[in-house]
């Protein structure tokens, strides 16, 4: 059983990242290596370009172009594997879905501010420390904050606001559903043998099947086609009410088929998709250890169940408080950024 959950989003600017990724792998067979600069240059111009267009207003403060770009770069996946074959209809698709989500996340953060919560320090420090890791070296690391047009100062924004997010879902999503505790503690004493703290240490995508298995499938192969796109680095995700990252230690009993996959696997390894009773998973081994699994205590245990018990809830609690987020809202699409449309349109 995954014994800490994490679902923290960290924004970086994946457009750029992943353009210039591709065009320094092209670079090495078909173009010099002053070609495939001057190319990453004229990408960092463009985002800077980017970052002082105002894409929307959401009772006054801004959402920005390069925010939107970022945004449609995660979600195009879903729509075509290869970006030759988008079209105009498709584009469309995917600058609506995306202004969406923005819209979304930033009224959740402005009644986050509104209701006063604050994310301690230690926790953006943590956050920030996880991501500054990731990449093995200081430098390459600074390397990818400069590439993605940040200084350290806005970095930290962006974690903490991320962080801010994630803090109202929880409290506004996750903690409005509903919890039978005698539920909980039944199944904790039927299946305590599957919950205790074993020996592999994982990031794990996980995907509900829901009632819609196929539907489950597809956003799964969607996610893992992302992955191989970022290398294997999970901070570029951006868990929604669709999926999650859950960090911690799995259970042989709890998820036979993950171990099984995970004893071929070495550490930094990603699995393709695997298919349990819950779900569909894809599992990243970050440390392997030699102690023997122990059992899990059941305040460790109960909120682990209480999390698969309201995934089926989620995305309708969503939509509820989103829609009274909107009710009385100002929003405000500007010109040719949503449909075409040549004047502004406001809600």
């Amino acid at each position: 059983m995954m014994r800490k959950i994490l679902a923290y989003c960290f924004t970086g600017c994946l457009l750029l990242l992943a353009v210039v990724s591709c065009s320094q792998d092209r670079a090495g067979k078909t173009e010099s290596k002053e070609r495939a600069d001057e190319k990453t240059e004229a990408l960092s111009k463009s985002l800077e370009a980017s970052k002082k267009i105002v894409a929307a207003k959401v009772n006054g403060p801004p959402i920005m172009m390069n925010d939107l770009i970022e945004r449609m770069n995660q979600i195009a996946p879903r729509y075509v594997r290869n970006p030759q074959e988008t079209s105009p209809d498709i584009d469309r698709k995917v600058k609506k879905e995306a202004l969406e989500i923005l819209i979304f996340r930033e009224l959740a953060v402005q009644e986050a501010l509104r209701q006063g919560i604050k994310v301690p320090r230690e926790r953006v420090d943590g956050a920030i420390k996880k991501i500054r890791d990731n990449p093995g070296t200081e430098e390459a690391f600074k390397k990818s904050l400069n590439m993605s047009g940040n200084t350290e100062a806005s970095f930290r924004k962006q974690v903490e606001r991320n962080l801010l997010f994630d803090m109202i879902a929880d409290k506004e999503i996750y903690r409005m559903i509903p919890v039978d505790e005698q539920k909980v503690r039944e199944i904790y004493e039927r299946d305590k043998a599957k919950f205790v703290v074993p020996q592999t240490l994982v990031e794990d995508v996980f995907i509900a099947r829901g009632a819609d298995e196929a539907a489950a499938r597809k956003k799964a192969e969607e996610i893992r086609a992302l992955i191989r796109r970022y290398r294997n680095d999970l901070t570029k995700l951006h868990p929604d009410t669709t999926f999650m990252i859950r960090e911690g230690l799995i259970s042989g009993a709890e998820y036979p088929d993950i171990q099984k996959t995970i004893a071929r696997l070495n550490v930094g390894d990603v699995s393709d998709l695997i298919r349990e009773d819950d779900g569909f998973h894809i599992v990243k081994v970050k440390e392997k250890q030699a102690k023997q699994a122990v059992p899990m205590p059941y305040e460790e245990a109960r909120e682990l169940i209480a999390n698969d018990l309201r995934m089926p809830r989620v995305e309708k609690r969503k939509q509820e408080w989103e829609a009274r987020l909107r009710k009385n809202a100002r929003i405000e699409i500007m010109t040719n950024i949503q449909d075409g449309a040549d004047t502004d349109r406001t809600k």
